[in-house]
């Protein structure tokens, strides 16, 4: 059972740790494409705990035309 309980909180972590990776990726591009990012998209962003959302903010962060339209996504 310890086993288990161990084994499904190292899997946890490690969910964790990929997503806090790809916002902190999708703030790189956007910072790279948009130069400042205000902080109210860093935090929205970074409360984000949803892969699937997070996957398509990232293509977001790649392919929309402004800051704007990224943050319309966030709402």
């Amino acid at each position: 059972m310890a086993q288990a309980y161990w084994k499904d909180a190292v899997m946890q972590g490690e969910l964790q740790g990929e997503l806090k990776g790809k916002v902190e990726t999708i703030l790189v591009f956007l910072r790279a494409r948009f130069n400042e990012i205000p902080q109210s998209i860093t935090d929205s962003l970074r409360q984000r705990t949803d892969a699937v959302a997070i996957d398509s903010l990232a293509v977001l962060a790649a392919t929309c035309t402004s800051l704007d339209e990224f943050a319309q996504a966030l709402k």
